[in-house]
């Protein structure tokens, strides 16, 4: 016990000491809004959204999520050419979305739309999505991104600008894009760039992290440098000329001529008794007897 009371002493003063402290110490004062200011404009616009998503029925989300999805349909009819009217609205809208996106673009535009219509009535069934909006936001900006590439890929010698207002390439989105690097760094630079954004943006939407990008970057570092040292090891001689190619001709020898066999001398044979009668230079045996007189 006498133990625990010497402990309890020496203790006590630091104890003292720091209740003295808190009590000394002044309190922060909390900031007390004046009775005539007004909120701030972030509270503000909150309140009044609030206000206002209270005030609607609640039925008009499913209302527009229908809008959004049959609207969506639509155009992805006009657009596949799946319709036969010749109504002014339907072949306008069509244009328009070839004109802003170009025909791929169009129809990522159009699925989009009814994307967004089922986002939005799924939970109203109990169906919930989970929805990152960084990816949301690098999936726009690799739509964009793709549509810069389409323009540039698909160029034919027209002006680009002509391109989109006759709703090719990339459309008006792509022309635009692609024409604010190309006209700084050339063509080539410009495909470059869209198409590092583009992958980059692709990678971010797939949940594709940077230690998986950097295994498979060094995965492909030594399996290239395993077949670069087994190319060495083996030697040419392991690798013979494709089949296709031609042999290395070798070097013929010119043909020996022989000398030609020496002609037999010809006789010349005359018929005895018959004058006039010119001499025969065809070689003849000396048993053949004499032709006979005519």
């Amino acid at each position: 016990m006498a133990k625990r009371a010497s402990k309890d002493t020496k203790k006590s003063p630091s104890r003292a000491n720091r209740t003295a402290q808190k009590k000394t110490q002044p309190k922060p004062k909390a900031k007390k809004r004046a009775p005539g200011a007004t909120p701030g404009l972030r509270i503000r616009l909150r309140t009044y959204w609030q206000r206002f998503r209270a005030a609607l029925p609640t039925w008009l989300d499913e209302i527009g999520a229908f809008l959004l999805i049959v609207f969506g349909l639509v155009s992805l009819v006009i657009l596949l050419g799946l319709s036969s009217t010749d109504a002014w609205l339907a072949i306008s809208w069509g244009d328009t979305l070839r004109q802003l996106f170009g025909p791929p673009g169009a129809l990522v535009a159009a699925g989009t739309i009814v994307a967004g219509g089922l986002y939005v009535l799924l939970p109203k069934v109990g169906v919930r999505i989970p929805l990152a909006w960084h990816r949301v936001l690098a999936g726009e900006i690799g739509f964009f991104a793709l549509l810069a590439l389409l323009h540039l890929l698909t160029a034919d010698g027209r002006d680009p600008r002509l391109r989109a207002e006759l709703g090719a390439g990339g459309g008006y989105g792509g022309w635009a894009l692609s024409e604010a690097v190309s006209a700084v760094a050339g063509p080539l630079v410009s495909l470059v760039v869209w198409g590092l954004v583009f992958a980059v943006a692709a990678l971010v939407v797939l949940g594709v992290r940077r230690r998986s990008v950097r295994h498979a970057l060094n995965w492909l570092n030594a399996r290239a440098r395993r077949v670069a040292q087994q190319i060495d090891a083996d030697g040419p001689a392991a690798h013979p000329a494709p089949t296709g190619s031609r042999p290395a001709r070798r070097k013929e020898k010119a043909p020996s001529r022989k000398p030609k066999p020496r002609s037999e001398p010809h006789v010349r044979l005359s018929s005895p008794g018959v004058p006039g009668e010119r001499e025969s230079v065809v070689p003849r045996d000396e048993n053949t007897p004499p032709p006979p007189p005519p």
